[in-house]
């Protein structure tokens, strides 16, 4: 983890919890727009520690009853993923696997008609169904 940017481990973003992590991360401010939607988002975030964060935001609208389901996959970035992600316009969600291969990440996930879970993975990273 050494090449990840950020380096206090005090920072909520850095947490080994989860969901303080993605509280954390979803708190920091968008420094990017890689593919802006309402329904399909990818951005680089910032924390004030320093990390960058990719977060992808998906959601799959419920026309029946409103209930959206909802999911934020988010990635500790490395200095050099950042730029990989930085050199495709406009990213794709093949791009995202290409550019990240293998990652430990964050899901997100609110289904509709379920609770809300949050929980560490590892391994390609997974575009949720969306509109």
């Amino acid at each position: 983890m050494s090449d990840l940017a950020g380096s206090d481990p005090e920072c909520p973003c850095q947490s080994v919890d989860a969901a303080e992590a993605a509280e954390g991360a979803l708190a920091a401010p968008v420094i990017e727009e890689l593919r802006a939607g309402s329904h399909f988002d990818i951005s680089l975030r910032r924390c004030r520690c320093g990390a960058d964060w990719l977060a992808v935001f998906t959601e799959l609208i419920d026309f029946g009853g409103g209930d959206d389901s909802q999911a934020w996959t988010l990635v500790p970035l490395t200095v050099a993923a950042a730029s990989r992600l930085r050199a495709v316009r406009p990213v794709t969600e093949g791009d995202l696997v290409a550019c990240l291969g293998q990652v430990r990440h964050i899901m997100r996930v609110w289904p509709r008609g379920g609770t809300l879970g949050v929980s560490w993975a590892e391994g390609p990273l997974i575009v949720l169904p969306h509109d």
